[in-house]
Protein backbone atom coordinates (compact mmCIF):
# COMPACT_ATOMS: atom_id res chain seq x y z
CA UNK A 1 0.00 0.00 0.00
CA UNK A 2 1.40 3.58 -0.84
CA UNK A 3 1.98 6.24 1.64
CA UNK A 4 -0.82 8.07 -0.24
CA UNK A 5 -3.22 4.90 0.28
CA UNK A 6 -2.00 4.33 3.67
CA UNK A 7 -3.27 7.94 4.46
CA UNK A 8 -6.93 7.20 3.19
CA UNK A 9 -7.44 4.70 5.26
CA UNK A 10 -6.74 6.08 8.46
CA UNK A 11 -8.79 9.09 6.89
CA UNK A 12 -11.19 6.14 6.80
CA UNK A 13 -10.75 4.48 10.18
CA UNK A 14 -11.37 8.06 11.58
CA UNK A 15 -14.46 9.22 9.82
CA UNK A 16 -15.83 5.26 10.74
CA UNK A 17 -14.56 5.64 14.18
CA UNK A 18 -16.19 9.05 14.89
CA UNK A 19 -19.14 8.53 12.85
CA UNK A 20 -19.67 5.26 15.14
CA UNK A 21 -19.13 6.88 18.22
CA UNK A 22 -21.14 9.98 17.72
CA UNK A 23 -24.46 7.65 16.22
CA UNK A 24 -24.14 6.15 19.47
CA UNK A 25 -23.07 8.12 22.70
CA UNK A 26 -24.16 11.65 22.10
CA UNK A 27 -28.16 11.09 21.28
CA UNK A 28 -27.99 9.48 24.98
CA UNK A 29 -26.02 11.99 26.34
CA UNK A 30 -27.87 14.90 24.53
CA UNK A 31 -31.32 13.12 25.76
CA UNK A 32 -30.09 12.71 28.79
CA UNK A 33 -30.57 9.05 28.73
CA UNK A 34 -26.68 8.09 29.32
CA UNK A 35 -27.65 7.50 33.24
CA UNK A 36 -30.98 6.84 33.08
CA UNK A 37 -33.34 3.97 32.65
CA UNK A 38 -33.09 2.22 29.38
CA UNK A 39 -34.36 -1.37 29.27
CA UNK A 40 -33.94 -3.91 31.47
CA UNK A 41 -30.58 -6.10 30.58
CA UNK A 42 -27.88 -3.57 31.40
CA UNK A 43 -29.23 -3.14 35.01
CA UNK A 44 -29.03 -7.11 35.19
CA UNK A 45 -25.05 -6.96 33.78
CA UNK A 46 -23.99 -4.30 35.79
CA UNK A 47 -25.99 -5.02 39.11
CA UNK A 48 -24.44 -8.14 39.08
CA UNK A 49 -21.35 -6.93 38.74
CA UNK A 50 -21.66 -5.18 41.94
CA UNK A 51 -22.80 -8.33 43.10
CA UNK A 52 -19.53 -9.37 41.98
CA UNK A 53 -17.37 -6.85 43.55
CA UNK A 54 -19.10 -7.37 46.87
CA UNK A 55 -17.98 -11.17 46.88
CA UNK A 56 -21.16 -12.92 45.43
CA UNK A 57 -20.75 -15.04 42.71
CA UNK A 58 -22.82 -15.32 39.97
CA UNK A 59 -24.62 -19.03 39.63
CA UNK A 60 -23.45 -19.65 43.46
CA UNK A 61 -25.08 -16.62 45.36
CA UNK A 62 -27.58 -15.05 42.44
CA UNK A 63 -29.00 -16.38 39.24
CA UNK A 64 -27.56 -15.46 35.91
CA UNK A 65 -28.65 -17.25 32.74
CA UNK A 66 -25.83 -16.76 30.27
CA UNK A 67 -21.69 -16.63 30.72
CA UNK A 68 -19.60 -14.78 32.88
CA UNK A 69 -18.02 -12.60 30.84
CA UNK A 70 -20.50 -9.53 30.97
CA UNK A 71 -20.11 -9.28 35.25
CA UNK A 72 -16.16 -9.08 34.29
CA UNK A 73 -15.98 -6.88 31.78
CA UNK A 74 -18.63 -4.24 33.70
CA UNK A 75 -16.59 -5.24 37.15
CA UNK A 76 -14.32 -1.78 36.77
CA UNK A 77 -17.46 0.09 36.02
CA UNK A 78 -19.33 -1.27 39.21
CA UNK A 79 -16.05 -0.64 41.80
CA UNK A 80 -16.98 2.95 40.36
CA UNK A 81 -20.42 2.91 41.82
CA UNK A 82 -18.75 3.01 45.14
CA UNK A 83 -17.42 6.83 44.44
CA UNK A 84 -19.61 7.37 41.84
CA UNK A 85 -22.79 6.25 42.83
CA UNK A 86 -24.81 3.73 40.72
CA UNK A 87 -25.97 5.87 37.69
CA UNK A 88 -22.77 7.22 37.01
CA UNK A 89 -21.24 3.30 37.14
CA UNK A 90 -24.09 3.09 34.61
CA UNK A 91 -22.95 5.71 32.29
CA UNK A 92 -19.47 4.37 32.21
CA UNK A 93 -20.89 0.71 31.30
CA UNK A 94 -22.82 2.50 28.45
CA UNK A 95 -19.42 4.26 27.45
CA UNK A 96 -17.68 0.89 27.96
CA UNK A 97 -20.13 -0.67 25.22
CA UNK A 98 -19.95 2.19 22.77
CA UNK A 99 -16.24 2.10 22.94
CA UNK A 100 -16.32 -1.94 21.66
CA UNK A 101 -19.30 -1.01 19.12
CA UNK A 102 -16.08 1.90 17.37
CA UNK A 103 -13.96 -1.13 17.95
CA UNK A 104 -16.10 -3.65 15.60
CA UNK A 105 -16.69 -1.04 13.17
CA UNK A 106 -13.16 0.05 12.70
CA UNK A 107 -12.18 -3.48 12.50
CA UNK A 108 -14.85 -3.49 9.51
CA UNK A 109 -12.47 -1.43 7.84
CA UNK A 110 -9.48 -3.02 8.62
CA UNK A 111 -10.54 -6.34 7.47
CA UNK A 112 -12.12 -5.15 4.15
CA UNK A 113 -8.54 -2.52 3.47
CA UNK A 114 -7.41 -4.86 0.69
CA UNK A 115 -10.22 -4.41 -1.21
CA UNK A 116 -10.18 -1.17 -1.83
CA UNK A 117 -11.36 2.13 0.40
CA UNK A 118 -14.90 1.97 -1.05
CA UNK A 119 -15.34 -1.30 0.07
CA UNK A 120 -13.79 -0.74 3.15
CA UNK A 121 -16.13 2.86 3.71
CA UNK A 122 -19.11 1.06 3.11
CA UNK A 123 -18.50 -2.14 5.52
CA UNK A 124 -18.02 0.49 8.34
CA UNK A 125 -20.07 2.69 7.59
CA UNK A 126 -22.63 0.38 7.16
CA UNK A 127 -22.05 -0.96 10.93
CA UNK A 128 -22.07 2.76 11.78
CA UNK A 129 -25.58 3.07 10.76
CA UNK A 130 -26.89 -0.20 11.36
CA UNK A 131 -30.21 0.13 13.72
CA UNK A 132 -29.62 -2.96 15.72
CA UNK A 133 -25.86 -2.18 16.13
CA UNK A 134 -26.74 1.29 17.03
CA UNK A 135 -29.40 -0.94 19.84
CA UNK A 136 -26.93 -2.83 21.04
CA UNK A 137 -24.34 -0.49 21.42
CA UNK A 138 -26.41 2.37 23.07
CA UNK A 139 -27.07 0.08 26.49
CA UNK A 140 -25.14 -2.91 27.79
CA UNK A 141 -26.11 -5.75 26.03
CA UNK A 142 -24.08 -9.12 24.54
CA UNK A 143 -24.00 -8.72 21.00
CA UNK A 144 -21.01 -5.97 20.59
CA UNK A 145 -18.48 -8.27 22.77
CA UNK A 146 -19.10 -11.59 20.97
CA UNK A 147 -19.26 -9.35 17.59
CA UNK A 148 -15.55 -8.36 18.66
CA UNK A 149 -14.56 -11.71 19.10
CA UNK A 150 -15.67 -12.73 15.65
CA UNK A 151 -14.14 -9.65 13.61
CA UNK A 152 -10.30 -10.07 15.71
CA UNK A 153 -10.57 -13.60 14.94
CA UNK A 154 -11.16 -13.28 10.87
CA UNK A 155 -8.83 -10.04 10.86
CA UNK A 156 -6.28 -12.52 12.27
CA UNK A 157 -7.33 -15.07 9.82
CA UNK A 158 -7.89 -12.55 6.60
CA UNK A 159 -5.67 -13.69 3.39
CA UNK A 160 -3.31 -11.33 1.78
CA UNK A 161 -5.43 -12.02 -1.34
CA UNK A 162 -7.77 -14.30 -2.09
CA UNK A 163 -7.16 -17.76 -3.91
CA UNK A 164 -4.07 -17.40 -2.06
CA UNK A 165 -2.14 -20.87 -0.20
CA UNK A 166 -2.69 -20.92 3.61
CA UNK A 167 1.41 -20.25 3.92
CA UNK A 168 1.26 -16.59 2.09
CA UNK A 169 -2.63 -15.69 2.77
CA UNK A 170 -1.70 -14.88 6.73
CA UNK A 171 0.56 -13.90 8.73
CA UNK A 172 3.07 -17.12 8.89
CA UNK A 173 3.37 -19.01 11.98
CA UNK A 174 1.05 -19.34 15.09
CA UNK A 175 0.44 -16.04 16.54
CA UNK A 176 -2.62 -16.44 13.91
CA UNK A 177 -4.04 -19.04 15.52
CA UNK A 178 -3.38 -17.62 18.60
CA UNK A 179 -4.86 -14.35 18.05
CA UNK A 180 -8.07 -15.86 16.77
CA UNK A 181 -8.38 -18.85 18.97
CA UNK A 182 -7.77 -16.47 22.01
CA UNK A 183 -10.62 -13.75 21.05
CA UNK A 184 -14.03 -16.23 20.22
CA UNK A 185 -12.52 -18.20 23.44
CA UNK A 186 -12.94 -14.96 25.02
CA UNK A 187 -16.41 -14.02 22.93
CA UNK A 188 -17.71 -17.47 24.57
CA UNK A 189 -17.72 -16.24 28.03
CA UNK A 190 -20.02 -13.68 26.69
CA UNK A 191 -22.95 -15.50 25.12
CA UNK A 192 -23.34 -19.22 24.16
CA UNK A 193 -24.23 -18.21 20.68
CA UNK A 194 -20.63 -18.11 19.79
CA UNK A 195 -20.14 -21.92 19.80
CA UNK A 196 -21.58 -20.89 16.37
CA UNK A 197 -18.81 -19.01 15.30
CA UNK A 198 -16.39 -21.25 16.62
CA UNK A 199 -17.76 -23.60 14.31
CA UNK A 200 -17.23 -21.77 11.46
CA UNK A 201 -13.91 -20.54 12.57
CA UNK A 202 -12.86 -23.61 13.37
CA UNK A 203 -13.86 -24.96 9.74
CA UNK A 204 -11.73 -22.37 8.01
CA UNK A 205 -8.74 -23.05 9.97
CA UNK A 206 -8.81 -26.53 9.80
CA UNK A 207 -9.65 -25.87 5.69
CA UNK A 208 -6.47 -23.68 5.67
CA UNK A 209 -3.85 -24.79 8.39
CA UNK A 210 -4.82 -28.62 8.15
CA UNK A 211 -5.63 -30.78 11.49
CA UNK A 212 -2.54 -29.69 13.39
CA UNK A 213 -3.37 -25.97 12.84
CA UNK A 214 -6.78 -26.43 14.14
CA UNK A 215 -5.79 -28.42 17.28
CA UNK A 216 -3.36 -25.39 18.22
CA UNK A 217 -6.40 -23.61 17.53
CA UNK A 218 -8.35 -25.26 19.75
CA UNK A 219 -6.08 -25.20 22.17
CA UNK A 220 -5.72 -21.15 21.96
CA UNK A 221 -9.64 -21.04 22.38
CA UNK A 222 -9.39 -22.89 25.79
CA UNK A 223 -6.65 -20.35 26.71
CA UNK A 224 -8.69 -17.66 25.99
CA UNK A 225 -12.31 -19.31 27.82
CA UNK A 226 -10.69 -21.61 30.97
CA UNK A 227 -9.59 -18.58 33.11
CA UNK A 228 -12.87 -16.89 32.62
CA UNK A 229 -15.29 -20.16 32.96
CA UNK A 230 -13.59 -22.60 35.74
CA UNK A 231 -13.36 -20.34 38.85
CA UNK A 232 -17.36 -19.99 38.33
CA UNK A 233 -17.67 -23.68 37.41
CA UNK A 234 -15.54 -24.40 40.39
CA UNK A 235 -17.48 -22.83 42.84
CA UNK A 236 -21.22 -24.24 41.40
CA UNK A 237 -21.02 -26.31 38.78
CA UNK A 238 -24.23 -27.65 38.78
CA UNK A 239 -25.67 -24.26 39.60
CA UNK A 240 -23.49 -22.54 36.26
CA UNK A 241 -25.05 -25.27 34.22
CA UNK A 242 -28.55 -25.18 35.47
CA UNK A 243 -28.47 -21.22 34.87
CA UNK A 244 -26.27 -21.03 31.81
CA UNK A 245 -27.50 -23.92 29.40
CA UNK A 246 -30.97 -25.65 30.70
CA UNK A 247 -32.70 -22.56 32.29
CA UNK A 248 -32.80 -21.25 28.76
CA UNK A 249 -35.72 -24.12 28.12
CA UNK A 250 -37.84 -21.96 30.01
CA UNK A 251 -37.47 -18.82 27.88
CA UNK A 252 -40.91 -17.69 26.08
CA UNK A 253 -40.89 -17.61 22.67
CA UNK A 254 -41.95 -14.68 20.85
CA UNK A 255 -42.78 -13.97 17.10
CA UNK A 256 -41.48 -16.73 14.78
CA UNK A 257 -41.25 -15.90 11.85
CA UNK A 258 -38.04 -14.22 9.46
CA UNK A 259 -39.70 -11.41 8.37
CA UNK A 260 -41.30 -10.53 12.09
CA UNK A 261 -38.63 -10.58 13.25
CA UNK A 262 -36.81 -8.10 11.20
CA UNK A 263 -39.71 -6.06 11.17
CA UNK A 264 -38.44 -4.96 14.46
CA UNK A 265 -35.71 -3.20 12.83
CA UNK A 266 -37.71 -0.58 11.97
CA UNK A 267 -38.90 1.43 14.93
CA UNK A 268 -42.06 3.28 13.41
CA UNK A 269 -45.40 0.68 12.71
CA UNK A 270 -45.90 2.07 8.97
CA UNK A 271 -42.25 1.47 7.53
CA UNK A 272 -41.99 -1.63 9.33
CA UNK A 273 -43.19 -4.32 6.71
CA UNK A 274 -40.98 -2.35 3.84
CA UNK A 275 -37.98 -2.05 6.00
CA UNK A 276 -38.15 -5.68 7.07
CA UNK A 277 -38.47 -6.97 3.33
CA UNK A 278 -35.51 -4.64 2.18
CA UNK A 279 -33.85 -6.08 4.49
CA UNK A 280 -33.74 -9.60 4.06
CA UNK A 281 -33.50 -9.08 0.46
CA UNK A 282 -30.31 -7.26 0.74
CA UNK A 283 -28.78 -10.05 3.32
CA UNK A 284 -29.78 -12.87 1.19
CA UNK A 285 -28.54 -11.12 -1.97
CA UNK A 286 -25.42 -10.43 -0.32
CA UNK A 287 -24.84 -13.88 0.39
CA UNK A 288 -26.02 -15.22 -3.00
CA UNK A 289 -23.14 -13.14 -4.19
CA UNK A 290 -20.61 -14.26 -2.03
CA UNK A 291 -21.76 -17.91 -3.30
CA UNK A 292 -21.55 -16.95 -6.99
CA UNK A 293 -18.32 -15.33 -6.71
CA UNK A 294 -16.75 -18.60 -5.10
CA UNK A 295 -18.55 -20.21 -7.97
CA UNK A 296 -16.69 -18.15 -10.50
CA UNK A 297 -13.43 -19.11 -9.06
CA UNK A 298 -13.94 -22.58 -9.54
CA UNK A 299 -12.37 -22.19 -12.82
CA UNK A 300 -8.89 -20.47 -11.96
CA UNK A 301 -8.20 -22.33 -8.27
CA UNK A 302 -6.73 -25.89 -8.23
CA UNK A 303 -9.33 -28.12 -7.85
CA UNK A 304 -9.77 -31.57 -6.77
CA UNK A 305 -12.45 -34.43 -8.63
CA UNK A 306 -15.34 -35.35 -6.75
CA UNK A 307 -16.57 -38.88 -8.53
CA UNK A 308 -20.45 -39.22 -9.08
CA UNK A 309 -20.23 -42.59 -10.43
CA UNK A 310 -20.57 -43.24 -14.28
CA UNK A 311 -22.01 -40.24 -15.05
CA UNK A 312 -18.45 -38.22 -14.71
CA UNK A 313 -17.05 -35.81 -12.13
CA UNK A 314 -17.54 -32.60 -10.91
CA UNK A 315 -15.23 -29.74 -10.01
CA UNK A 316 -15.11 -27.59 -7.21
CA UNK A 317 -12.56 -25.03 -5.70
CA UNK A 318 -11.01 -26.63 -2.33
CA UNK A 319 -12.31 -25.36 0.57
CA UNK A 320 -8.30 -24.48 1.19
CA UNK A 321 -8.74 -22.00 -1.80
CA UNK A 322 -11.77 -20.32 -0.26
CA UNK A 323 -12.09 -16.31 -0.59
CA UNK A 324 -12.78 -15.26 2.69
CA UNK A 325 -15.88 -13.74 1.66
CA UNK A 326 -16.99 -17.50 1.66
CA UNK A 327 -16.47 -17.65 4.92
CA UNK A 328 -18.33 -14.78 5.94
CA UNK A 329 -21.03 -15.58 3.55
CA UNK A 330 -21.35 -18.82 5.90
CA UNK A 331 -20.81 -17.43 9.04
CA UNK A 332 -24.20 -15.40 7.99
CA UNK A 333 -26.03 -18.07 6.96
CA UNK A 334 -25.37 -19.79 10.50
CA UNK A 335 -26.29 -16.39 12.30
CA UNK A 336 -29.54 -16.10 10.67
CA UNK A 337 -30.64 -19.60 11.64
CA UNK A 338 -29.74 -19.05 14.84
CA UNK A 339 -31.94 -15.67 14.70
CA UNK A 340 -34.84 -17.61 13.56
CA UNK A 341 -34.45 -20.82 15.43
CA UNK A 342 -34.11 -18.63 18.81
CA UNK A 343 -36.78 -18.89 21.23
CA UNK A 344 -36.93 -15.42 21.68
CA UNK A 345 -36.25 -12.45 19.73
CA UNK A 346 -35.24 -8.74 20.20
CA UNK A 347 -34.25 -5.95 18.14
CA UNK A 348 -30.72 -6.07 20.04
CA UNK A 349 -30.13 -9.83 19.63
CA UNK A 350 -29.78 -8.62 15.35
CA UNK A 351 -26.50 -7.08 15.78
CA UNK A 352 -25.24 -10.70 15.94
CA UNK A 353 -25.63 -10.68 11.67
CA UNK A 354 -23.88 -7.33 11.86
CA UNK A 355 -19.99 -8.06 11.38
CA UNK A 356 -20.73 -11.14 8.55
CA UNK A 357 -23.14 -8.39 6.68
CA UNK A 358 -21.39 -5.77 7.15
CA UNK A 359 -17.90 -7.31 5.81
CA UNK A 360 -20.17 -8.99 2.68
CA UNK A 361 -21.99 -5.83 1.69
CA UNK A 362 -18.21 -3.96 1.68
CA UNK A 363 -16.36 -7.26 -0.34
CA UNK A 364 -19.51 -6.91 -2.98
CA UNK A 365 -18.96 -3.04 -3.32
CA UNK A 366 -15.23 -3.74 -3.51
CA UNK A 367 -15.76 -6.85 -6.21
CA UNK A 368 -17.82 -4.71 -8.02
CA UNK A 369 -15.27 -1.32 -8.18
CA UNK A 370 -12.49 -3.55 -9.12
CA UNK A 371 -14.50 -4.96 -12.60
CA UNK A 372 -14.38 -1.12 -13.63
CA UNK A 373 -12.37 -0.09 -16.40
CA UNK A 374 -9.70 2.55 -15.02
CA UNK A 375 -11.21 5.29 -17.97
CA UNK A 376 -14.98 4.79 -15.89
CA UNK A 377 -13.46 4.84 -12.57
CA UNK A 378 -13.72 8.72 -11.78
CA UNK A 379 -17.71 8.12 -12.55
CA UNK A 380 -18.28 5.21 -11.01
CA UNK A 381 -16.85 6.65 -7.63
CA UNK A 382 -19.04 9.95 -7.74
CA UNK A 383 -22.32 7.18 -8.68
CA UNK A 384 -20.82 4.77 -5.97
CA UNK A 385 -19.95 7.76 -2.95
CA UNK A 386 -23.87 8.63 -4.39
CA UNK A 387 -24.94 5.54 -3.96
CA UNK A 388 -23.25 4.89 -0.64
CA UNK A 389 -24.91 8.06 0.88
CA UNK A 390 -28.22 6.61 -0.34
CA UNK A 391 -28.05 3.35 0.78
CA UNK A 392 -26.54 4.76 4.03
CA UNK A 393 -29.85 6.87 4.01
CA UNK A 394 -32.10 3.67 3.77
CA UNK A 395 -29.74 2.07 6.66
CA UNK A 396 -30.34 4.88 8.97
CA UNK A 397 -34.34 4.42 8.54
CA UNK A 398 -33.93 0.87 11.05
CA UNK A 399 -32.69 3.93 13.72
CA UNK A 400 -33.61 2.96 17.03
CA UNK A 401 -35.73 5.23 18.77
CA UNK A 402 -34.74 6.73 22.37
CA UNK A 403 -37.50 6.22 24.69
CA UNK A 404 -39.98 9.49 24.94
CA UNK A 405 -41.29 11.15 27.73
CA UNK A 406 -40.09 12.83 30.76
CA UNK A 407 -37.06 11.21 32.96
CA UNK A 408 -37.05 10.33 35.96
CA UNK A 409 -36.03 12.88 38.82
CA UNK A 410 -32.79 10.91 40.24
CA UNK A 411 -32.64 13.06 43.19
CA UNK A 412 -36.01 12.46 44.07
CA UNK A 413 -35.53 8.30 43.84
CA UNK A 414 -32.62 8.98 45.77
CA UNK A 415 -34.10 10.46 48.34
CA UNK A 416 -37.14 8.49 48.70
CA UNK A 417 -34.97 5.20 48.67
CA UNK A 418 -32.25 6.36 51.23
CA UNK A 419 -33.67 4.70 53.90
CA UNK A 420 -34.61 0.41 54.42
CA UNK A 421 -34.34 -2.00 51.92
CA UNK A 422 -35.87 -1.05 47.93
CA UNK A 423 -36.67 -3.78 45.99
CA UNK A 424 -37.54 -3.94 42.27
CA UNK A 425 -38.49 -6.24 39.76
CA UNK A 426 -36.39 -4.27 36.88
CA UNK A 427 -32.61 -3.45 38.20
CA UNK A 428 -32.58 -0.48 36.68
CA UNK A 429 -34.56 1.18 38.47
CA UNK A 430 -32.35 0.26 41.70
CA UNK A 431 -29.52 1.55 39.54
CA UNK A 432 -30.75 5.22 38.78
CA UNK A 433 -32.25 5.71 42.28
CA UNK A 434 -28.56 5.33 43.51
CA UNK A 435 -29.60 2.12 45.79
CA UNK A 436 -28.47 -1.03 44.32
CA UNK A 437 -25.09 -0.48 46.19
CA UNK A 438 -26.38 0.24 49.25
CA UNK A 439 -29.14 -1.80 48.87
CA UNK A 440 -26.13 -5.08 48.61
CA UNK A 441 -24.09 -3.51 51.38
CA UNK A 442 -26.82 -3.78 53.39
CA UNK A 443 -27.72 -7.19 52.38
CA UNK A 444 -31.18 -6.31 51.58
CA UNK A 445 -33.05 -9.60 49.56
CA UNK A 446 -33.38 -9.18 45.92
CA UNK A 447 -32.80 -10.84 42.73
CA UNK A 448 -30.67 -8.65 39.74
CA UNK A 449 -32.67 -11.40 37.27
CA UNK A 450 -36.21 -11.96 38.60
CA UNK A 451 -37.46 -12.94 34.25
CA UNK A 452 -33.95 -14.98 34.48
CA UNK A 453 -35.69 -16.77 37.93
CA UNK A 454 -38.97 -17.15 36.29
CA UNK A 455 -37.32 -18.62 33.60
CA UNK A 456 -35.41 -21.26 35.79
CA UNK A 457 -38.61 -22.03 37.57
CA UNK A 458 -40.04 -22.62 34.59
CA UNK A 459 -37.38 -25.20 33.33
CA UNK A 460 -37.77 -27.05 36.74
CA UNK A 461 -34.42 -25.84 37.89
CA UNK A 462 -33.31 -24.61 41.23
CA UNK A 463 -33.41 -21.19 41.91
CA UNK A 464 -30.76 -19.17 43.76
CA UNK A 465 -32.62 -17.01 46.09
CA UNK A 466 -35.35 -19.27 47.52
CA UNK A 467 -35.68 -20.92 51.04
CA UNK A 468 -35.77 -25.05 50.58
CA UNK A 469 -37.14 -26.55 46.89
CA UNK A 470 -40.46 -26.10 47.83
CA UNK A 471 -40.35 -22.49 48.07
CA UNK A 472 -41.61 -20.78 44.53
CA UNK A 473 -40.71 -17.55 43.12
CA UNK A 474 -43.56 -15.65 44.01
CA UNK A 475 -43.18 -17.02 47.57
CA UNK A 476 -39.48 -16.09 47.13
CA UNK A 477 -40.69 -12.42 46.00
CA UNK A 478 -43.00 -11.83 48.63
CA UNK A 479 -40.60 -12.69 51.31
CA UNK A 480 -38.36 -10.51 49.73
CA UNK A 481 -41.10 -7.20 50.11
CA UNK A 482 -41.94 -8.24 53.56
CA UNK A 483 -38.51 -7.15 54.25
CA UNK A 484 -38.45 -4.13 52.14
CA UNK A 485 -39.69 -0.80 52.73
CA UNK A 486 -39.62 0.64 49.37
CA UNK A 487 -40.32 -0.87 45.75
CA UNK A 488 -39.73 0.18 42.44
CA UNK A 489 -42.11 -0.47 39.66
CA UNK A 490 -43.57 0.53 36.37
CA UNK A 491 -45.34 3.48 36.09
CA UNK A 492 -47.80 1.73 33.90
CA UNK A 493 -48.97 -1.64 33.17
CA UNK A 494 -46.64 -4.41 35.30
CA UNK A 495 -44.29 -6.58 33.48
CA UNK A 496 -46.10 -9.49 31.57
CA UNK A 497 -43.83 -12.01 33.27
CA UNK A 498 -44.51 -10.49 36.92
CA UNK A 499 -46.97 -12.47 39.05
CA UNK A 500 -50.38 -10.95 39.20
CA UNK A 501 -50.46 -12.05 43.29
CA UNK A 502 -47.34 -10.06 43.39
CA UNK A 503 -48.90 -6.76 41.78
CA UNK A 504 -51.93 -7.44 44.70
CA UNK A 505 -49.32 -7.64 47.49
CA UNK A 506 -47.92 -4.74 46.59
CA UNK A 507 -51.18 -2.97 46.47
CA UNK A 508 -52.27 -4.18 49.96
CA UNK A 509 -49.37 -3.58 51.64
CA UNK A 510 -47.55 -0.38 50.24
CA UNK A 511 -48.87 2.56 49.05
CA UNK A 512 -48.03 4.97 45.70
CA UNK A 513 -45.95 7.95 46.68
CA UNK A 514 -44.82 8.69 43.77
CA UNK A 515 -44.30 8.70 39.85
CA UNK A 516 -41.27 9.87 38.02
CA UNK A 517 -40.54 8.90 34.63
CA UNK A 518 -41.70 5.56 34.11
CA UNK A 519 -40.80 4.49 37.67
CA UNK A 520 -43.61 4.64 40.27
CA UNK A 521 -42.59 4.67 44.03
CA UNK A 522 -44.46 2.68 46.52
CA UNK A 523 -43.84 2.37 50.11
CA UNK A 524 -44.70 0.81 53.41
CA UNK A 525 -47.21 3.16 55.25
CA UNK A 526 -45.12 4.52 58.42
CA UNK A 527 -46.57 3.44 61.85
Amino acid sequence: MVASDAGRLRLVLALVAVVTFTIRFVPLAASGMLSAEYGYDDGVHLSLAEHLIAGQLPYRDVLFVHPPGIVLALAPAAALARVIGDPGALAAGRLLVTIVGVLNAVLVVWILRRRGLLAAATGGLTYAFWGPAIAAERSIYLEPFIGLGLLVALAALARRRDGSSAATSARPGGGVLAVAGIALGIAVTFKVWVVLDLAVVGLLVLARHGVRGAVRWVGWVLVGAAPILLPFAWAAPRAMWDDVVLAQVGRPRTAGLLHERFAALDPSTHRGAAIATITVVLVLVAIAAAAVRVARRAGRLPTREIPVGWTGSVRRPRPSRWPDPAWWSIAAVVHLGALVAAPSYYLHYTAFLAPPICLLAGAAVGAVAVRVHRSQRVAVRVVGASGLVLALTGVALTFPALPSGPREDRALLAGLTRTGCTWSENPSYLLVADAQTRAIAAGCPGQPDLFGTVMTERGGYPVPGTVGPSETVVQMVERQLAASRTVLLPAGAPEAWLDPALITYVHAAFRRVATTGNIAVWQRPSG
